[in-house]
């Protein structure tokens, strides 16, 4: 047996239990509000908190990633650790807190499809549960913001954030400052 054989073997039973609507629930409960009370941010429980608008942390930049991440765990997805391939796990050892990591993580790791480029419209296979990161500057630039798709009707794309809190918006409310986009859809 291959080795890239064997890798596809252990790896798609991890990722085969993501369930979008287990996610979209854990995005419609918290897209709003932290998950547990301010305090202490890096409290796991279960999940940190980096969300500086609800909770007046001024040395992070957001939670955008981490909320992200979270709804994927929520959802089934295994929890993004390992340090390779870009997943950190921090801090709570299960999320990703940066947007370009996530970005890495689910494509480099778990095998994400991803498409991305100035004003990238969204692939036609894009679903809720899918993940979109933003970028100043090209697609792999270190100023990035991260979303989840929470509702696709044709070609509408609507998608739902931390830093700042928002919920089922158009891509074009992030690309006046962000232009570039990288589209992340799990095929499961």
């Amino acid at each position: 047996m291959s080795k890239y054989l064997f890798l596809i073997l252990i790896l798609l039973p991890l990722i085969s239990s993501y369930n979008r609507q287990k996610a979209m629930k854990y995005v419609n409960k918290y897209v709003k509000t932290p998950n547990h009370k301010c305090g202490n941010y890096l409290k796991c429980s279960p999940y940190a908190y980096f969300g500086k608008e609800a909770c007046g942390y001024p040395s992070h930049k957001g939670d955008c990633a981490n909320f992200v991440s979270q709804a994927l765990i929520a959802g089934g997805h295994p929890y993004l650790t390992g340090r390779k391939d870009y997943c950190r796990g921090y801090p709570c050892k299960k999320e990703e807190v940066g947007a370009w990591e996530l970005d890495q993580c689910l494509h480099n790791k778990f095998k994400w499809k991803r498409t991305c480029g100035k004003g990238q419209a969204p692939p036609s296979n894009i679903r809720i549960g899918d993940v979109a990161v933003f970028y100043s500057g090209g697609c792999t630039s270190g100023d990035a913001h991260a979303t989840i798709v929470t509702s696709v009707n044709g070609k509408n794309v609507k998608l739902s954030c931390h830093s700042p809190h928002v919920k089922n918006v158009p891509p074009s409310h992030f690309t006046k400052s962000k232009p570039y986009i990288s589209w992340l859809h799990y095929n499961g």
